[in-house]
């Protein structure tokens, strides 16, 4: 069974995918490599996980290299998900909704947690 995990904290978790994105921090290359996140409390890994599974990381080419698009899977698209079936992480309910601000104070903050999002919901 693959290894899984939760991100605890999807802005730090955002701005590490950023930094490995940059080329500013290695990579992770097998789950073994993320275990400094678990111990920085961002993310937590399901139980059974297995230390030497290997990591795979997707890079898209840069915005500047034309036009980029990401395809959703067919299986992805063919079923009707109905209202409410998309488990939101908690950084919306905690950034945009229920009461919170219409405005983003943090926009970085914001985004580092979407591409968090995006990568563990899109990329995984």
């Amino acid at each position: 069974m693959p290894t899984t995990f939760r991100v605890l904290d999807w802005i730090r978790f955002g701005a590490m995918v950023k930094k490995w994105s940059e080329c500013s921090a290695p990579e992770p290359a097998t789950v073994r490599d993320l275990e400094p996140l678990a111990a920085d409390g961002i993310i937590v890994f399901d139980p059974g996980y297995d230390l030497s599974e290997p990591v795979i990381c997707i890079r898209l080419p840069p915005a500047s290299a034309g036009v980029n698009l990401t395809l959703p899977d067919p299986a992805d698209i063919s079923m009707d998900l109905g209202v409410g079936d998309y488990p939101l992480p908690d950084l919306y309910s905690k950034q945009a909704f229920q009461g919170a601000d219409t405005v983003v104070t943090d926009k970085e903050a914001f985004r580092n947690s979407r591409i968090a999002d995006y990568c563990v919901s899109k990329c995984s």
